[in-house]
């Protein structure tokens, strides 16, 4: 039994060294929720409305005194607000970013450093969003969709726009002032919708029940509420070798989750698209030329790519 002395001691050692390492790791980091070791703050994250949560986390964190000469010059001015909270979930960091300043100051003045995205193999590879700014890895496809984006969106462009957006509003004042006040939600989320569908596809929304608004509404509440809840952290984006799983195993549920959602995003991608290339074609009144497909995505790419712009571009 002499032997279990030796042994208890080591172990005692390691532990007590593993938790000094972790929480002199965990200084270096902005303030946020106490982690447990190994799988962190996965039990602090929720699977609905996560920026409610962030908000209760930007006052709390705010109010605590938080030693900012522990932290790196990036953040030592923003911590002291709640404006950066750091959380990690086995082994990935979020970081929540509660202001315009911190935006700001980490995106855009340290965007060489920060503006990089981990890669999560649930929503680029399992559920289709790889093309998508939000989630596109930083390189010459992610600078290509921003420099569209820029060109078609920016300041200096929305003038080309003006007609579908006087459209829309003039729509929207006349359903909020007939509405009843139970309904006056609905007509902002169509002004919504339709000012969104108008100006990307030129396509033109006539009522609340209109198939694609329905359709691009389900998507964008799938992507929120669904891929992206509880921070956008999957099993499967810690440990990528769970997407070649047989989809009859137990746990796999997340596989055939996926396969849903990505036929969800193709649809709502492809169906405007369609609909704006046939009217182009057949020069229909559906479809306007001052969109953002018609005026600036399909020049571009004509300009740039030999093939013919689908559906993958489409989606940034």
């Amino acid at each position: 039994m002499d032997f279990l002395s030796p042994l208890a001691l080591t172990i005692a050692t390691i532990l007590v060294t593993a938790c000094l390492v972790w929480n002199r790791r965990r200084a270096a980091f902005p303030p946020g929720p106490i982690p447990i070791p190994f799988i962190g703050n996965v039990f602090n994250l929720t699977a609905k409305e996560l920026w409610v949560r962030a908000t209760e986390w930007a006052e709390h964190y705010g109010l605590c005194p938080f030693p900012s000469s522990l932290l790196s010059h990036s953040y030592s001015n923003l911590c002291d607000t709640g404006d950066v909270v750091y959380l990690h979930v086995c082994g990935q960091s979020l970081l929540f970013l509660s202001s315009p300043q911190a935006a700001l100051e980490l995106m855009e003045k340290r965007g060489s450093i920060y503006s990089n995205k981990p890669s999560l193999v649930m929503v680029e590879d399992l559920v289709g969003g790889e093309n998508m700014v939000a989630f596109a890895q930083y390189g010459a496809r992610y600078k290509a969709q921003r420099k569209l984006t820029s060109m078609a969106l920016g300041a200096h462009a929305i003038p080309t726009y003006h007609d579908l957006i006087q459209r829309e509003s003039h729509r929207f004042l006349r359903q909020i002032l007939l509405s009843q006040a139970k309904d006056q939600h609905k007509v902002i989320r169509m002004y919504a919708g339709a000012l969104t569908l108008s100006v990307m596809y030129g396509y033109d929304v006539k009522s609340m029940e209109d198939e694609v608004l329905l359709m691009a509404e389900e998507c964008l509440g799938m992507l929120a509420n669904e891929v992206a809840s509880g921070g956008g952290i999957w099993a499967v984006d810690v440990f990528p070798v769970l997407k070649y799983m047989p989809s009859w195993m137990p746990g796999s549920g997340f596989l055939v989750k996926a396969k849903k959602w990505k036929a969800m995003l193709e649809q709502a991608v492809d169906v405007p698209y369609k609909i704006a290339l046939n009217a182009m074609v057949r020069a229909s009144e559906v479809v306007t030329n001052a969109c953002f497909v018609l005026t600036w995505y399909i020049p571009y790419y004509s300009r740039h790519r030999k093939d013919t712009p689908g559906r993958s571009a489409l989606q940034s």
